[in-house]
């Protein structure tokens, strides 16, 4: 079967995926659960692989699922990328980010603004997450750059830092007061 007469069912396999259930992916897709369960099994036989793996509270899917899960989204969103091309010959693509609520505020943000000036047909998605997490969505392509702290593991990253960050301790008079009389040596501390 011709990968492209398979494009629905990718679809369909993709919200399954997306909402671990076939009823959910049903009700998000507007089509019945028993042609949701069609399509997934007629794609598991035109693969000879299985999926998913059913449970008593939805689906998961196999490492071949996430194989196709990913290579899936990829080739879809890069498809629905050229259609908006196509339709707009001034689309520029998009970007996603992935950084913490933080330094979207009081370092991002200015850029942000310059960056849409120049490139105001751009969408840009933003997700706001700890630095862990934007690590897991690089290494699965769902962002194309995070903000994050320095990768705990630099060589499997291409990064660049853009300065250092001070954190501070900030406490009320009385509990440092407190604090004095506990640790009469100690008066400050600065962070390595």
């Amino acid at each position: 079967m011709n990968t492209f007469d398979n494009l629905t069912k990718y679809k369909i396999f993709l919200s399954v995926a997306e909402k671990k259930s076939i009823s959910k992916a049903a009700a998000s897709l507007y089509i019945s659960q028993p042609a949701v369960s069609i399509t997934i099994k007629k794609l598991e036989e035109n693969l000879n692989t299985t999926l998913f793996i059913r449970k008593s509270k939805g689906v998961e899917l196999t490492e071949k699922g996430r194989l196709l899960y990913d290579s899936a989204k990829k080739a879809l969103q890069m498809l629905s990328d050229t259609e908006k091309s196509l339709k707009s010959p001034f689309y520029a693509g998009h970007l996603r980010i992935a950084t913490s609520n933080v330094l979207c505020k009081h370092f991002l943000r200015s850029y942000l603004k310059e960056y849409l000036s120049l490139y105001s047909d751009t969408d840009l998605a933003i997700t706001c997450t700890s630095s862990a997490e934007a690590f897991v969505m690089i290494e699965k392509c769902s962002i194309d750059l995070a903000l994050v702290v320095k990768p705990p593991n630099p060589e499997r990253f291409m990064y660049h830092s853009l300065g250092m960050i001070e954190y501070i301790f900030v406490c009320t008079p009385a509990y440092r007061e407190k604090w004095d009389c506990q640790n009469d040596e100690i008066c400050e501390y600065h962070a390595p």
